[in-house]
């Protein structure tokens, strides 16, 4: 604290207020961060959601076989 304390007073006294921030890396790798997360819940998603929708059309395919057998 008492550097942050020390570079203010600094810039008041040289007249350079005015400081650039720049967050332009830090937002690259955000958001790499988030696509790279996405692709990973994607990946497990998908199957899951095939499986679930697959699930009661596979069932109903082996009734009809089944029930095609005792005919």
């Amino acid at each position: 604290m008492p550097y942050a304390l020390a570079t203010v007073a600094a810039l008041a006294e040289t007249g350079t207020g005015a400081v650039s921030l720049d967050f332009s890396d830090a937002l690259t790798t955000a958001l790499g961060n988030i696509s790279g997360d996405f692709g990973k819940y994607a990946l497990i998603a998908i199957p899951i959601g095939l499986a679930i929708w697959g699930a009661p059309k596979a069932i109903g395919m082996v009734k009809k076989f089944f029930s095609a057998l005792s005919r």
